[in-house]
């Protein structure tokens, strides 16, 4: 996935870390996927030089807090 995004869309993992991780500037609302049959958190959250991500991050395990990145890419 994460070379998919780095060729498809130049998001690197550490971008992500930084949108999404690494931050408290991050807001998020569950939707759900009619293309997916399944709900996911749409995300938006902003890097340490200032770019704007979205994303969409599946959960793995509920319990756990575990997700899987769907997709990012940068907001124009």
């Amino acid at each position: 996935m994460l070379e998919k995004l780095e060729t498809k869309h130049s998001v690197r993992e550490r971008d992500v870390e930084e949108a999404l991780v690494l931050t408290h500037r991050v807001e998020a609302r569950w939707d759900f996927s009619e293309e997916h049959e399944c709900w996911r958190v749409l995300a938006v959250g902003v890097t340490d030089s200032g770019g704007v991500l979205k994303a969409a991050l599946y959960p793995v395990d509920e319990h756990c807090g575990r997700w899987r990145l769907g997709t990012a890419f940068w907001a124009r």
